[in-house]
């Protein structure tokens, strides 16, 4: 299966990269500590995601997967949750992660950190 659709430059009717609505009920309830926990999530998920293109069962890739697609939808990153909902059904049918999967991950990881970063220096943080 061929995830390159899933980039940005390729596929404009994809979800926006952010959920601001999202992550600005989740900033005005738990303040600058989302910040924290989004740099967790990138680099928890750039580990994750680098573990799991290096031949891993199909069945750790789903479950890996579905972990990262329900983390980036809480944190409200929409474009991330659509791509691993994605690589989970992939993952169920047994296609691999291949090189421009892992390319379209790490350049939407950056997108969203660049998105969030624009976003959140709008907003007040205290």
């Amino acid at each position: 299966m061929d995830f390159t659709i899933f980039h940005p430059a390729n596929d404009a009717s994809s979800k926006p990269l952010c959920d601001s609505d999202r992550i600005n009920m989740i900033i005005e309830r738990i303040g600058p500590i989302f910040l924290t926990l989004a740099e967790k999530f990138f680099d928890s998920c750039t580990s994750t995601f680098s573990e799991l293109s290096q031949n891993t069962s199909s069945q750790q890739v789903r479950e890996s997967a579905h972990q990262l697609k329900g983390s980036a939808g809480n944190l409200g990153f929409s474009r991330l949750e659509q791509i691993f909902t994605s690589i989970e059904a992939a993952a169920i049918t047994s296609n691999p992660i291949t090189d421009s999967i892992s390319t379209c991950v790490l350049l939407t990881l950056e997108e969203t950190r660049l998105s969030l970063n624009s976003l959140t220096s709008n907003s007040p943080l205290d």
